[in-house]
C-alpha cells in the first residue's frame, strides 16, 4: 500500500533548502538546485526535478560535490528555451 502528501511548491522548497545544507550545501547552492529541481518539474523533467533530489543529497554526503563552495560564472553565456 503507498500513501501519498501532497504539498505545495514553497513548502517543497522549504524542505528541500533545508535538507541540502544539513548534507553540507552551502546556502547559495540549495537555493540554487532546489530552482532547478522545482524548475524541471512542470516541464517534464522529472529525472533532473525533485526525485534528483536524494541524488544530489548523497553526493554531498559522499564528496562528490564540493561542500560549502558556491559556484561561480566565469563566462556567461546566453541562454537557451528548449521547452516549448
Amino acid at each position: 500500500m503507498s500513501s501519498s502528501i501532497r504539498m505545495s511548491e514553497p513548502q517543497i522548497s522549504a524542505l528541500c533548502i533545508r535538507a541540502r545544507p544539513a548534507a553540507g550545501a552551502a546556502p547559495p547552492a540549495a537555493r540554487i538546485l532546489t530552482r532547478s529541481a522545482l524548475d524541471a518539474e512542470p516541464v517534464g523533467k522529472r529525472a533532473v526535478g525533485l526525485a534528483h533530489l536524494f541524488d544530489y543529497l548523497d553526493a554531498y554526503r559522499d564528496g562528490r560535490i564540493a561542500a560549502g563552495v558556491a559556484a561561480e560564472v566565469t563566462r556567461p553565456a546566453p541562454g537557451r528555451n528548449t521547452y516549448h
